[in-house]
């Protein structure tokens, strides 16, 4: 990034205009931008048809509002769900560069997310989505600036409703968008940030790819299938039982939860598959009276979902955690099977085994007794447990490493997309 830029970032952050930028009601953009509401620069329509229950594995391509809110981003070239041509005949047919905004949603912050349609064939629009067509503007650079603060505060602020939150065809025709006045500028911005989408999307091939891979090694190592070179000892049917201990959490009370407090409360919510995350985590400032030491958790600290999606284990990376009710603490009574005890819960059979004996019918419960009895086999030989755990473990540091690469990616294009399409950085058509 070249001084010039840093500086215009740096007087923008301080509160200043820089040379040749206004303040509009919706932020700072260049001078020689056009401003003006989507109303001026387009028609709209509305989606029509489609329930649920009239989708099919093939036939004619189309788009539910469910579909934006799941399977796109952005924009797309390819449905991914289909029809057949009597629900066809009850929609409505678009075709190449048009937006789709989403007409419901649950909370406000949602609404109107916003893509564009790139393929070349026609697809089908169903209800609950209002469509949006120009020749004025470069759809697919409205459609990423619909992404940004300023327009989806613009889109909440019409959101009507509690439970269910729509807005309409009148209100985002007064979406405010600024834009270059040359299209050739707006499609080399929508450019350069496709290029950003298609290496995030190459990245997560990868990552897919490896994991199918890493699958593949699980089964086949943590069973026995494919034995490691120097081993030949038996192997043998074992409980978890014999191998662990499971701690219960503590029960906080959640009028003592701060927005800002020292120490991250764990719940069900913070444990993903193999994947420890505490971005949306209630906190507190003070230990509670009576919460036991194994409750304070540690970096590598092995924990498991007892409720809702249940079985799924990841291992504590951050430290001042503390773990709440119904996520349980794994302890494995010999240290050295630590790697192999988080391959063996990792593995797709033991998820499904917990998810087939948990209770409950409007959410599934994880015993303790279930945990313990969970039968499979393993190496007598302590050594082939450490060999095959340190081939998985390289497996996971590769992904995890593929992950933070993804991540990095994905914050760049955010960073590409608040510059850009805002006119602090401008390009050569």
């Amino acid at each position: 990034m070249n001084q010039t830029i840093r500086a215009r970032i740096e007087q923008i952050k301080r509160g200043g205009i820089p040379e040749g930028y206004e303040k509009t009601p919706f932020g700072i953009f260049p001078c020689d931008w056009d401003k003006s509401t989507l109303k001026k620069l387009g028609k709209f329509a509305k989606g029509k048809g489609i329930p649920g229950k009239e989708m099919k594995n093939e036939g004619i391509p189309c788009v539910s509002y469910g579909d934006i809110y799941m399977k796109y981003n952005y924009h797309f070239n390819q449905a991914k769900s289909f029809i057949d041509r009597t629900t066809a005949d009850e929609s409505i047919q678009v075709g190449r560069n048009t937006l789709l905004f989403t007409g419901t949603g649950e909370t406000a912050e949602e609404i109107g997310k916003c893509v564009c349609y790139t393929g070349s064939d026609d697809i089908y629009v169903g209800g609950d989505i209002i469509i949006f067509s120009s020749v004025e503007v470069s759809p697919v650079f409205i459609a990423y600036q619909q992404y940004l603060p300023f327009a989806i505060k613009q889109k909440s602020g019409f959101g009507q409703g509690h439970s269910v939150v729509h807005i309409y065809k009148s209100d985002l025709e007064k979406l405010y968008c600024a834009y270059p006045k040359s299209k050739a500028e707006q499609e080399k911005i929508a450019e350069i940030l496709q290029e950003q989408d298609r290496l995030i999307e190459l990245k997560e091939k990868l990552i897919e790819e490896k994991k199918k891979q890493k699958q593949y090694l699980m089964e086949v190592l943590l069973t026995g299938k494919v034995r490691l070179p120097g081993f030949t000892d038996e192997w043998i049917t074992d409980k978890l039982k014999n191998h662990i201990r499971v701690l219960n959490g503590f029960a906080f009370q959640s009028s003592s939860y701060e927005r800002e407090g020292k120490f991250k409360v764990i719940t069900i919510k913070n444990v993903k598959e193999n994947s420890f995350n505490t971005e949306d985590c209630d906190k507190i400032s003070v230990l509670p009276e009576g919460i036991q030491t194994h409750q304070l958790l540690k970096i590598g600290d092995i924990l498991m979902s007892l409720t809702g999606n249940v079985g799924r284990v990841c291992i504590v990376n951050e430290k001042d955690c503390l773990l709440n009710q119904r996520v349980a603490k794994v302890v494995c009574l010999n240290q050295n099977e630590t790697g192999w005890i988080v391959q063996l819960l990792n593995r797709k059979h033991f998820v499904i085994e917990m998810q087939n004996c948990s209770s409950g019918a409007a959410q599934a419960n994880l015993s303790v007794g279930s945990i313990y009895d969970y039968a499979f086999v393993s190496p007598k030989n302590k050594d082939e447990k450490i060999a095959i755990a340190d081939i998985l473990i390289k497996a996971d540091d590769e992904l995890d490493l593929l992950q933070k690469e993804l991540e990095e990616q994905k914050r760049k294009k955010q960073f590409l997309m608040q510059l850009l399409l805002t006119g602090i950085v401008r390009v050569k058509a």
